[in-house]
This record gives C-alpha cells, sequence and structure tokens, in this order.
C-alpha cells in the first residue's frame, strides 16, 4: 500500500514539473514576441537625418503600409496605414545612404510612445516604430545595378 501511494506522489510531481517546464517554456516563448511589429511599405519622403553632439545619429521616416481586402458586397478595398518609423546609428546610416521616397522597405521593430512640447506649449504623444532590423526591398536603381 505504501509503494503505491509513493507512485502516486511521484506521478503527481513529475506532472506538476512538466507542467512547469511546459509554463516556463510558453512564457519565455511570448516574452520573446512581446512589443514586436512587422511592417512593409513604401517611404512617403526622404528619411530626416540627425547627428547628435553625442555622435549618435537619428533617422525617422514613413512608411505606407498598404492593405487589400474584399468586403462583404464583393468589393475591392484598399487602405493605407502610415507608419512613423526611427532608426539609430548603423541602421541610421543605412537609412541615409540607401533610403529615398518611394523605396520599398521592410521593417521589424517595437513599437514606442513618447511625448514632446508643442510650439503652443501643449503636450503631444507620437507613436513610432523604433527599428531593430531593415531590409532593402525591390530592384536596385540602374545606376547601381551597372556599376
Amino acid at each position: 500500500m505504501q509503494h503505491k501511494n509513493t507512485n502516486y506522489a511521484y506521478q503527481f510531481f513529475y506532472q506538476l514539473i512538466f507542467q512547469l517546464f511546459i509554463f516556463l517554456k510558453t512564457s519565455l516563448a511570448m516574452s520573446a514576441l512581446t512589443n514586436q511589429v512587422h511592417i512593409i511599405g513604401n517611404l512617403g519622403k526622404d528619411p530626416e537625418i540627425k547627428t547628435f553632439e553625442s555622435g549618435k545619429k537619428n533617422a525617422r521616416f514613413s512608411v505606407a503600409a498598404r492593405e487589400a481586402y474584399i468586403n462583404d458586397a464583393g468589393k475591392r478595398v484598399e487602405s493605407v496605414e502610415w507608419v512613423n518609423i526611427t532608426a539609430w546609428d548603423g541602421l541610421a546610416n543605412i537609412a541615409e545612404k540607401y533610403l529615398q521616397k518611394g523605396k520599398q522597405v521592410a521593417i521589424c521593430g517595437r513599437i514606442h510612445t513618447r511625448d514632446y512640447t508643442d510650439a503652443k506649449g501643449e503636450k503631444r504623444y507620437i507613436t513610432e516604430v523604433v527599428a531593430t532590423d531593415l531590409l532593402l526591398l525591390g530592384s536596385k536603381p540602374k545606376q547601381e545595378a551597372e556599376a
């Protein structure tokens, strides 16, 4: 009888450990996906580049992310979401060198909201994507392809 209860205790213990392992594994996987965004679209204008006294470089630009779907009436509906992007240092260098209005890019990053005070003294908020990866899409311009 003692042996049977001990066996149940071990089964319970192993089941508990297994459930804990699954919970931790799932939690770690979900935390790795937290606050990540992927955008593919075209630049609305050339990047604005700033170099600070500290030597850090920042590039700001907007990307038009298009979406198309068929509504309930069978009509194709298209919409555009403008996403503000900010890139720092190495990615800012790439943006400065290669990005220009109309260029198609893929951006991976995280969503960040910051505040600032406008010229009237009012507090404003802006939500943007802080780029962690940038991929140039589309074909090379003829000048680069021939070089």
